[in-house]
């Protein structure tokens, strides 16, 4: 009996000291948005997480170093819907809009449209 009531006494100090320990850890969250509130997609290379394109109401912009930075690559009348890279390359970016579909072949520096 004695060895069942010390190993749930140790269960027991172990879990909690584990679980205060999870909940005692803080999430630190930064705005890279840029006043851009309006995100209708985002796309990130997951090769390099600092290179992040989003599509708003407006067009796709682009930011190579984690949000640090951003300057618009796409402007369009209409809202981006969706964002893609090409099949095994980077360099290809589609970006689908309500007024069609755009391809970048050159890691979105031009564009143009495939597709009305």
């Amino acid at each position: 009996m004695k060895r069942i009531i010390l190993v749930l006494a140790g269960w027991f100090l172990v879990g909690s000291c584990c679980c205060t320990s999870l909940w005692a850890v803080e999430l630190a969250w930064r705005d890279i948005a840029a006043g851009a509130l309006n995100l209708n997609t985002v796309l990130i290379d997951e090769g390099d997480v600092s290179k992040i394109f989003i599509g708003t109401k407006n067009g796709v912009s682009k930011t190579e170093d984690s949000g640090q930075s951003w300057r618009v690559v796409l402007s369009v009348s209409k809202p981006v819907n969706f964002l893609s890279y090409g099949l095994g390359d980077k360099n290809i970016v589609y970006a689908a809009t309500g007024s069609g579909l755009y391809l970048s072949s050159n890691a979105a520096k031009s564009w143009r449209r495939v597709f009305k």
